[in-house]
């Protein structure tokens, strides 16, 4: 009894279903999913970035792809193409001509991820970027951001430059004699340094007294970002004589790994990039 009652229960069911299969049919989604219209700035990112030098940007928020304890806001859409204008004007541009597209796209990180606020530590001290395998650059306060202003613009290009070098050492390593030329005066407490001390210990900045990665990170974004003339004045103005000399020798090993590794004429390549920040500065 039970068993003839499942199954008439179970063709009750079945005969039910059939009668309303007309009532059931829908129209499916395309596999795709729905398609999004990129927006005006999305095409000038595919059309500036990724399709030329397979460079994604990545300016939706994502809380997943940043740290999960910082408070982090998102960045100002008006502000992003500035930010993207000043990079490739300055940075991409600038390393093609004195290197070649082959070198850039070869070298160059194949993501960026912009973020409105800068990254503050615990300790006082703020990221305004980081760098992961040399394949994605995070570039903080893109909300301050202000192509008017060449101290904001060689604040930005610094931070790119700074990374583009870690690259680029990660690639080829540079001399060891340039970890001999400062090698007791690297500490993990730079920030308690001051400029003018830095400078007098044989650094460009404090943060170049970390350790001699971020050392020559600091010397090749500084004097890419500073015209010749005025980093020579900086660095004759510093009052210690053995750190100037100091300073001088990790100019000139800096200057023959870019030649003997990259091919790359790093006083031409300052001389571009100073005045494509000028350019961007004005126009």
């Amino acid at each position: 009894m039970k068993l003839k009652t499942i199954i008439t229960t179970v063709f009750l069911i079945s005969l039910f279903a059939s009668c309303k299969k007309e009532d059931l049919t829908y129209d499916m989604p395309a596999m795709g999913g729905n398609q999004i219209q990129p927006l005006p700035l999305d095409l000038w990112i595919r059309d500036t970035l990724n399709i030329p030098y397979n460079i994604s940007v990545k300016y939706k928020w994502d809380a997943s792809e940043l740290d999960l304890y910082k408070t982090l806001v998102p960045p100002m859409e008006q502000n992003i193409i500035p930010v993207l204008q000043a990079v490739n004007k300055v940075w991409v541009s600038c390393y093609i001509q004195e290197a070649g597209l082959d070198f850039f796209k070869e070298f160059c990180p194949k993501q960026f991820v912009l973020v409105g606020s800068a990254n503050y530590e615990t300790d006082g001290t703020t990221i305004l970027a980081t760098a992961e395998a040399g394949r994605k650059v995070v570039l903080y306060d893109v909300n301050n951001f202000d192509k008017t202003s060449a101290t904001s613009v060689v604040k930005l290009l610094h931070i790119i430059e700074h990374e583009f070098t870690h690259i680029l050492h990660q690639h080829v390593m540079y001399p060891t004699s340039y970890k001999l030329v400062t090698p007791g005066a690297y500490t993990s407490a730079w920030k308690n340094f001051t400029t003018l001390q830095a400078n007098n210990q044989g650094f460009i900045t404090p943060y170049a007294m970390n350790t001699p990665d971020e050392d020559i990170a600091e010397m090749v974004s500084t004097m890419l970002t500073t015209d010749r003339s005025k980093y020579d004045a900086m660095i004759n103005g510093i009052v210690t004589a053995s750190a100037r000399d100091a300073l001088r020798a990790k100019e000139s090993i800096i200057v023959g790994y870019f030649s003997d590794v990259y091919g790359i004429d790093f006083y031409s390549l300052q001389s571009r990039t100073v005045a494509a920040i000028k350019y961007v500065t004005t126009h």
